[in-house]
C-alpha cells in the first residue's frame, strides 16, 4: 500500500476477520505484517517521548498482543505435532 500509518490498522482489522472465520494461519500472517509495520515506524520517530508514546498507544499494544498471542498459539501447535510425530 506504502502508507504504513494506515496499513497497520487496516491488517490488524484483517486478521481479526479471518481469526472470526477460523483462518489462523492468515489471522497471524496479518497480525505479524501489521506489528513489523509498527515498529517500522516507531523507528522513525527520532523523539524518545513520541516513539514511547506511539509505541504505548492501546490500538498499537493490543494489536502487538494479538500478534504475540498468535505467535504464542502456533509454537504450541507445533510443539504439539512434533511430540505426536508430525513434522
Amino acid at each position: 500500500m506504502g502508507l504504513p500509518g494506515e496499513e497497520w490498522p487496516i491488517l490488524g482489522v484483517l486478521g481479526g476477520l479471518y481469526a472470526a472465520h477460523g483462518e489462523q494461519t492468515q489471522a497471524q500472517a496479518a497480525y505479524k505484517a501489521a506489528s513489523i509495520l509498527i515498529h517500522r515506524l516507531a523507528g522513525t520517530i527520532d523523539e524518545e517521548d513520541l516513539q514511547t508514546g506511539f509505541l504505548t498507544a492501546l490500538p498499537v499494544r493490543a494489536l502487538l498482543a494479538l500478534n504475540e498471542v498468535a505467535f504464542a498459539k502456533d509454537n504450541l501447535k507445533q510443539t504439539a505435532d512434533f511430540n505426536n510425530g508430525n513434522p
